[in-house]
């Protein structure tokens, strides 16, 4: 069977939401898969595609959301990138108010495929990056939390984990009000050194293609871009 249902996002979302598993599908084995799933009352369909494809989804009630890049880097060859003055990063305490982490992570997110679906409930998409956050702090979706204050304000956040081989940033934000004093530079080195202590030289990130700003930052810091992954999402 090439398709999925997803619990958790099904509950979570309040509609069922499935997955197609394949990454190579013309139109009509596309067209059999959403009938599948139509049948079974999905909702919501996603399809990560390995290339944009050449006919039209939206025939399908499809449309493409994201553009995900995937970075990657060998920390042993990432430029130096010194922590600009007045700016300290240190790992989150409960001492710092959860709403502002929260509030963060709704930033992180702008880009994403659940952010720019226009179809995709706003409510839903601030709800499962609030829920991204918590679970980050509980360590339950991230090793640690690195939080960026400027001027003693919690100004940014970058969330990170130790994989067998790399490291791996999950989310990553600075506050819309603080973005031009190289923050975001300050929390990919921050992400950076937290790997080496772990003895970990490689490291990885996604990100959405569209987010020109994040693609210069990585590149900036050392890293290349490795593939690209084409989301699509389909309403049934």
């Amino acid at each position: 069977m090439n398709t999925e249902i997803l619990k958790w996002d099904s509950e979570f979302f309040g509609f069922k939401t499935a997955r197609i598993l394949d990454r190579h599908l013309d139109i009509n084995q596309l067209t059999s898969s959403l009938q599948n799933l139509r049948s079974k009352n999905t909702r919501l369909v996603y399809w990560a595609s390995s290339e944009e494809v050449s006919f039209d989804v939206r025939s399908l009630g499809g449309q493409l959301v994201d553009k995900k890049a995937v970075f990657e880097a060998n920390l042993d060859q990432c430029p130096s990138l010194p922590v600009p003055p007045g700016i300290k990063v240190t790992g989150y305490t409960q001492d710092i108010p959860q709403q502002i982490m929260l509030d963060l992570a709704v930033q992180a997110g702008e880009y994403s495929r659940f952010a720019r679906d226009p179809l995709f409930p706003r409510d839903k998409f601030v709800a499962l990056y609030k829920e991204w956050m918590r679970k980050s702090l509980t360590h339950e979706l991230a090793d640690e939390v690195l939080v960026a204050f400027t001027k003693e304000i919690p100004a940014g956040f970058v969330s990170v984990s130790g994989r067998e081989r790399y490291g791996e940033i999950g989310l990553i934000a600075v506050d819309a009000a603080f973005r031009g004093e190289h923050l975001g530079q300050a929390l990919v080195s921050a992400a950076q050194n937290w790997y080496r202590g772990r003895g970990l030289n490689h490291a990885r990130v996604v990100t959405q293609a569209d987010n020109q700003a994040a693609c210069r930052l990585y590149r900036k810091c050392g890293y290349e871009t490795n593939q690209l992954e084409y989301f699509y999402h389909f309403w049934l």
